[in-house]
């Protein structure tokens, strides 16, 4: 562990933090909090050579209950969607089927667009895991799906079975014009879609249609879903390595649907 010194940038007080550079890739997020010598809580943006590359007061109410480390406010879903347009839909997906996202080249637009995509996830999106945030775009892993932050450009494989109901889901958000409720919609339609995963795997042990499965999935959880999420629903099960159970749903044309 290494102690490092942070100057507050709304009182510019310093105060301690312990941080571990070697514990993950690219940059990772350190939590600060209010202690005696300044009052304000900060998440602090450090790289593996010890380096702080921003230093930002929390300044709204969301906590990570998977790891305890509050939420930093990032650009709204209107903005992320009109900066990197359809590579945005991607990250989403990358994030939700648990493929690595490295953003690079922009630093500091990178930071901003992970606390974003932080925001619309109940379970932890991890800094320095799931996602890495480098400096230099050709350092990341092979098999990750890139966002050079730069110039708003994606390359590698993204899978897009989820992509229908994602646009669908930040169409239907920003139609709101208040961000945070667009975020939670976004939050609550994402946390539903890994619910009707868990039900499918915990429920479905022999073959079943479509529209069967849509009625025993909102049975079970109360939301409504649409055909287009039983092909996010089954993308989430395969990405968990549950290929046989998600193999089991019959898919067909169900006109009307």
């Amino acid at each position: 562990m290494v102690t490092m010194r942070v100057e507050c940038p709304v009182c510019k007080k310093e105060k301690k933090i312990e941080i571990d550079p070697t514990s993950a890739k690219g940059i990772v997020c350190y939590l600060a909090p209010a202690d005696k010598v300044c009052e304000h809580i900060l998440l602090v943006f450090v790289d593996e050579k010890g380096n702080i590359h921003r230093v930002q007061r929390l300044d709204h109410i969301g906590v990570d209950t998977a790891v305890g480390i509050p939420r930093a406010r990032g650009m709204s879903l209107r903005g992320a969607m009109k900066v990197f347009g359809p590579v945005f839909t991607d990250m989403i997906s990358a994030v939700l089927l648990g493929k690595t996202l490295v953003l690079c080249d922009d630093v500091d637009v990178a930071i901003t667009v992970y606390n974003t995509l932080a925001r619309l996830f109940t379970t932890s999106v991890s800094l320095g895991e799931n996602v890495l945030i480098i400096e230099d775009c050709t350092q990341a892993p092979d098999d990750a799906y890139v966002v050079n932050c730069r110039y708003a450009i994606g390359r590698g494989d993204v899978d897009t079975s989820a992509h229908k109901s994602l646009e669908r889901y930040l169409r239907e958000a920003i139609a709101v014009n208040d961000n945070e409720a667009a975020v939670m919609f976004v939050r609550q339609r994402l946390s539903g879609l890994q619910r009707a995963a868990d039900v499918v795997s915990e429920k479905v042990e022999a073959r079943i249609n479509v529209k069967n499965l849509i009625a025993m999935i909102e049975q079970e959880t109360g939301i409504t879903f649409k055909y287009d999420d039983i092909h996010a629903i089954l993308a989430l099960l395969r990405s968990r390595g549950q290929t046989e159970r998600a193999d089991l749903v019959q898919m067909g044309d169900l006109n009307g649907f």
